[in-house]
């Protein structure tokens, strides 16, 4: 009798740590903003009778988690090694970030830059671009960690680079 007693407790033990452990693992993991961002070059074709082709560049944003999330900034970063000015931002694309996009469970949103002209292909290179939500975080997670590592090795570029404008002026 107090072996089977003994049975069923280890039983409810293991089936009640591995529920706690699914819940936390998919609290944590799986319950967050998966954010998925691509660059492309394109063009826009008036269909108003004139033949015109404009460039631009599309930066497509797209919400594959579970969570909304709040797009602050679309930028990308040029040199964590230049103590000022590592980062580019579009005028043209933080004109519709006013007021912040908010993204809900698998949506989607495409920002333009050139729409208005101005942009040429190859002018802007297609690489490192990033997005920062309500909260400071960046994505890509892969961008988010490449920045800070850059960082705390780039350092000494922008300390020297810092001195050097100060004594200047």
């Amino acid at each position: 009798m107090l072996f089977d007693t003994r049975g069923l407790a280890v039983y409810a033990a293991t089936v009640g740590t591995i529920g706690g452990l699914w819940t936390l693992y998919s609290g944590v993991a799986l319950d967050r903003a998966r954010v998925a961002l691509s660059v492309a070059e394109g063009e826009v074709i008036s269909t108003a009778g004139s033949e015109s082709r404009v460039p631009i560049l599309m930066v497509r944003v797209s919400n594959r988690g579970r969570r909304a999330f709040s797009i602050q900034t679309i930028g990308r970063v040029v040199s964590m090694r230049r103590h000022q000015g590592p980062h580019e931002l579009s005028a043209d694309i933080m004109r519709q970030l006013t007021p912040p996009i908010l993204l809900g469970e698998g949506e989607g949103r495409t920002f333009t830059h050139g729409e208005r002209g101005g942009y040429e292909h190859g002018q802007m290179p297609l690489t490192r671009w990033y997005v920062i939500d309500g909260a400071g975080r960046t994505y890509p997670i892969s961008e988010r960690w490449r920045q800070r590592i850059e960082r705390v090795l780039f350092w000494p570029y922008r300390w020297i680079g810092r001195r050097r404008d100060s004594r200047a002026s």
